[in-house]
């Protein structure tokens, strides 16, 4: 019923905007300008994206397993941005890359009317045409902090892992019948695309309604209420990477706290085991660090664009108060992650140190149990020997008196070997 509901609404004239955040940075926005060519301004586009696989690599036997895009610079900043127009398997779209890493890729609808769950669908393949299209040209190092982001390996090959925030502008909302809707029918149609609207207000002639799953305006907007949105776009993208770094964060806390249990009552062979989970969590952890200053970079640098913008008359008070507010709350939790990380690495040291500890302990222990088996049976050996060699008493005594000192050695060692184990058993029953 929901769906017959929803594709009775209709968006005319419709152009969708898909947009995320990805870690860039002027140093990644130079170097990916220099890799597609930007400054020279090839006639024709070049083709990026692809993967591929040989046959018979001597023969030169080779084939494409993917189309890749068909992609054009148009205008660029070397450390700044790069706006590029892409032709794939579905047609032509535009991209803007930001060295703040605000990301976005759109099309105008050919069609002048669409219904809202098209729209949808279009927004989705949007996303997909951008992570199979632009993510291989990214660098290794990029790729997996997005891949940290996502919880996922292979990302380029699992796009539906990723978020984005999508950007609807129509002229207007209309039924089958293409007349404008107002009033509860209206209301029903923008929640069809924004899921649930936060706030809404209208400038430049154009009203602008923010939802927790998109954003939606209508009418047509200036230059000015397009560097508005830019920033409310950005903020609401970049709360959905916020959270999935504070949920990876926890998530890595517990599996840190899981091989502190775990570390007093292993054995040495699944110590060895814990050693390598514990190296691919210091890897996580690095990404983890890595992507929290980017993106915690990311915010500063925004931010500061928006401080500089000049009062726009169109704009009220109060919704510079709440563009603001997003700016200063994601900074905010940027340094909640901050401390939960610097945390987090003291655990991780104190995890590597304990292991270390008891896999030391553990290894001394059997040495001590094997010297204490060869000195044992050294002795025995002596005493066997006197008697197949028919020492006499005396002689007996001497080479005991020999013996003696190693006969103290084993007692020292018996005495290490039964203190380690009495500890090992409070530490498997958590006592210290």
């Amino acid at each position: 019923m929901e769906n017959l509901i929803e594709s009775s609404f209709y968006l005319q004239r419709p152009a969708i905007v898909s947009t995320q955040w990805i870690p860039l940075g002027k140093n990644n926005i130079t170097a990916l300008n220099r890799f597609i060519g930007s400054h020279k301004q090839y006639t024709e586009p070049t083709e990026f994206g692809i993967k591929g696989c040989f046959k018979d690599i001597s023969r030169g036997s080779f084939k494409m397993q993917e189309k890749g895009i068909l992609l054009t610079p148009k205008r660029f900043d070397f450390s700044s941005f790069v706006e590029m127009e892409i032709e794939d398997e579905f047609g032509f779209a535009g991209i803007k890359l930001d060295s703040s890493g605000y990301a976005r890729i759109g099309i105008e609808a050919e069609k002048p009317h669409l219904c809202t769950n098209l729209l949808k669908s279009i927004s989705s393949d949007l996303n997909f045409r951008f992570v199979k299209g632009l993510y291989p040209v990214l660098t290794d190092s990029q790729i997996d902090l997005l891949q940290s982001i996502y919880g996922t390996k292979e990302i380029i090959d699992k796009p539906f892992y990723t978020s984005a925030y999508p950007l609807f502008v129509a002229e207007a909302i209309t039924d089958k019948e293409k007349k404008i809707l107002t009033g509860e029918q209206k209301n029903k149609a923008i929640l069809a695309l924004t899921d649930w609207i936060i706030y809404s207000f209208e400038c430049d002639n154009s009203e602008i309604f923010v939802g927790i799953s998109g954003i939606l305006c209508l009418g047509a907007p200036s230059e000015e209420l397009k560097k508005i949105l830019d920033h409310i776009i950005f903020t609401q993208s970049i709360f959905t990477v916020s959270q999935r770094l504070y949920d990876r964060t926890n998530a890595l806390s517990r599996i840190i706290h899981n091989f502190r249990d775990e570390i007093p009552r292993s054995k040495l062979k699944k110590l060895t085991r814990i050693n390598d989970y514990t190296t691919e969590a210091a890897s996580d952890f690095s990404r983890l660090e890595v992507l929290n200053n980017m993106l915690n970079a990311s915010i500063q640098t925004m931010q500061a664009k928006w401080e500089e913008m000049p009062q726009s008359l169109c704009l009220s008070e109060e919704i510079a108060i709440r563009i603001k507010s997003a700016y200063n709350d994601e900074l905010d939790k940027a340094s909640d992650r901050e401390i939960n990380l610097s945390h987090l690495k003291n655990e991780l040291e104190n995890v590597d140190e304990n292991l270390n500890q008891r896999m030391n302990q553990i290894i001394t222990k059997n040495s001590e149990f094997m010297n204490i088996i060869l000195l044992l049976m050294t002795v025995l050996t002596v005493v066997g020997f006197g008697d197949i060699f028919g020492l006499s008493l005396i002689q007996k005594i001497i080479v005991l008196g020999i013996m003696l000192p190693f006969m103290f050695t084993a007692l020292f060692y018996i005495k290490n070997y039964l203190t380690n184990y009495r500890e090992d058993k409070k530490l498997k029953k958590g006592k210290i």
